[in-house]
């Protein structure tokens, strides 16, 4: 089980026809940050949540080992997760301000020698839409989703799309990348950068709604093991 506070530095816009800005802002503010890992066998999961001033959020990993090897293995590797922001009040009534999105996935996963990656496709809602999703997981250094040594890498890339077109202006694309760095005992550094972009299609392509998000998160972590 681990927690940790950190600070996040975000910059935030939301930007409509014309180039019209709904939103522009730079600002920080406090995280706290809670994580729970199992393993037992082929099974490992790993249970993550996060609270902020206007965002929130979970999710759940699951895998499994179906052929196991000395330098090589493969599983299957399964992700669902929730998050509401509440800073998209800031644009135009369609966005999805007021509603919590769920996002689900599953997909092969494959490890060599701690390099573990996996691909998975899935669903995307928010109640009112569903969008497919297509994500691509790297980490460096752990098990098909934990985490063991003292320096962890994680880098994760999710592109969800829909809407009825067959090239898509409804999309969400999220980028990130997370490390930590353990400093003594059970302590460690935890670092992360992460761009997270929204498209809202308009009748016309012009008019349609994007929101941007990029953030930097910096803190500390402490992890009790039984």
């Amino acid at each position: 089980m681990t927690a940790g506070w950190s600070t996040v530095f975000a910059r935030r816009s939301i930007r409509g026809a014309n180039q019209t800005v709904f939103l522009q802002d730079a600002l920080n503010n406090g995280m706290w940050s809670l994580n729970g890992e199992w393993s037992a066998g082929r099974w490992n999961g790993r249970v993550q949540g996060f609270v902020a001033a206007d965002d929130r959020g979970a999710w759940l990993d699951l895998s499994r080992v179906i052929k196991g090897g000395d330098d090589m293995s493969y599983g299957l590797a399964m992700h669902a997760g929730v998050t509401h922001s509440d800073w998209l009040d800031a644009g135009p009534g369609r966005l999805s301000a007021d509603r919590t999105v769920y996002r689900a996935g599953v997909g092969p996963s494959i490890m060599v020698k701690g390099i573990t990656a996996s691909t998975q496709f899935g669903i995307y809602t928010d109640g009112m839409e569903t969008l497919q999703i297509a994500s691509t997981r790297l980490s460096v250094n752990g098990n098909l989703t934990s985490i063991r040594g003292p320096v962890t890498i994680t880098a994760e890339k999710t592109f969800a799309f829909g809407g009825g077109a067959i090239i898509s202006r409804r999309r969400d694309a999220l980028e990130r990348l997370t490390a930590a760095v353990r400093l003594y005992d059970d302590f460690a550094l935890n670092v992360g950068l992460s761009s997270h972009r929204s498209a809202w299609p308009d009748d016309d392509s012009r008019g349609d709604i994007r929101a941007a998000e990029t953030r930097f998160v910096l803190g500390g972590q402490y992890t009790v093991t039984w």
